[in-house]
């Protein structure tokens, strides 16, 4: 952990979406669901390489699954070298040796700009995730809201501390029975978050719990 959580930390206070396995795994969660399910739904790995990374069988594993997702000239695949010289790559992987890298050598804010140039030369996918409203849920408000977008509030409920209201905003004519919906479950007048659409509003969420994984970890690594 030594580069992958500073790193994690310094490319998700730039506004990327990151995916640290020793952040996202709890207690009984299945390691190798959770890793295929991260490898499978990130857009790129940054994968650092380093004497430890390939002394163990698991890294290059997750490296394998990085591979097979490169077709033709799609980039995935984002090497960072950490205390290793080429010559020393090339006798572990000759492949990754001919690839372009960043260097820890040069300090972890270089690395994270050189990732995101790539990232960006790329074009990566990334919602805007922000809420086009927050505030108060009123009927008023409600009435305007673009046809489509999507309607959270920031009230719980005790049971399964899901949103009471979570929900996609139909057309005018369907809202007189969603504000009384509003009314019924008591999300009058409290805070909520409206966004574009639900992947918006699953890419915020995603981003929380992300937080929320490097906060544990940073609290462990004190």
């Amino acid at each position: 952990m030594e580069v992958a959580y500073p790193l994690s930390r310094l490319l998700a206070s730039s506004g990327l979406k990151v995916w640290l396995d020793e952040a996202e795994i709890l207690i009984g969660d299945s390691l190798r669901s959770k890793i295929d399910h991260g490898l499978a739904y990130s857009q790129f790995g940054i994968v650092i390489l380093s004497h430890n990374f390939f002394s163990k069988d698991w890294p290059k594993s997750e490296l394998d699954g990085l591979f097979a997702r490169e077709i033709g000239d799609q980039k995935v695949i984002l090497p960072v070298w950490h205390k290793i010289t080429y010559e020393e790559i090339k006798d572990y992987s000759p492949l990754l040796a001919g690839r372009m890298a960043a260097n820890t050598e040069y300090g972890l804010d270089e690395v994270k700009e050189k990732i995101i140039t790539a990232i960006d030369k790329i074009g990566s996918k990334r919602p805007s995730n922000v809420p086009i409203y927050r505030g108060k849920l009123v009927k008023q408000q409600l009435m305007k809201f673009p046809e489509g977008s999507y309607l959270v509030s920031n009230s719980y409920s005790l049971f399964d501390r899901k949103p009471i209201i979570d929900v996609k905003i139909g057309p005018l004519k369907s809202r007189y029975h969603l504000w009384q919906k509003v009314k019924n479950v008591g999300a009058e007048g409290r805070l909520c978050s409206v966004f574009n659409d639900y992947d918006d509003y699953k890419d915020y969420m995603d981003r929380l719990d992300m937080w929320k994984g490097l906060q544990r970890l940073g609290k462990r690594e004190e």
